[in-house]
């Protein structure tokens, strides 16, 4: 089912609509910038370990360039690494990606909603298996990464841009 965040919807793969998973989460924040260069912001993979809390390394697997459709990438973030591929790629729109990491297989997206001046970007994160109950049940701090640490990290970086 998908989920509609202005019109911007999110394709969930089969198994990952929000009603189908273990775990669930959305979070919103305002930048004050083009939805186009948060999107590049968040878009920039090796970049990442910069400005990502939590991430120490991160880069494409396939191609060796730059994210894209159908690419796959590798993100260590606290110390665990995912195995990742790119299902949703609308620029300055949406972006989407598949994920794989110990007893955990995730579905992370994006939408960037224009308004006037700013950027309404709406992250939501499902995940299926026994990591994903734990989260649900009893882990607010990746809750707590995902609004604080990243979105916070992308707005200050779309906005200095």
């Amino acid at each position: 089912m998908p989920t509609d965040h202005e019109g911007l919807r999110i394709h969930w793969p089969a198994g990952f609509a929000p009603d189908e998973a273990d775990y669930h989460f959305q979070a919103r924040i305002t930048v004050k910038a083009a939805p186009e260069g948060v999107f590049c912001c968040l878009a920039d993979l090796n970049r990442w370990p910069l400005w990502v809390p939590g991430v120490t390394e991160a880069g494409p697997t396939m191609s060796g360039g730059p994210l894209a459709l159908q690419e796959s990438f590798r993100v260590r973030l606290f110390g665990v690494g995912l195995e990742c591929l790119v299902g949703e790629w609308q620029p300055g729109a949406r972006l989407g990606w598949s994920g794989l990491g110990p007893g955990l297989h995730f579905y992370h997206a994006w939408t960037f909603e224009p308004r006037q001046d700013t950027t309404v970007v709406v992250t939501e994160q499902t995940a299926r298996g026994a990591t994903a109950v734990t989260m649900r049940d009893g882990h607010p701090e990746w809750e707590n990464f995902l609004r604080y640490g990243w979105l916070d990290s992308l707005k200050q970086r779309a906005e200095v841009r």
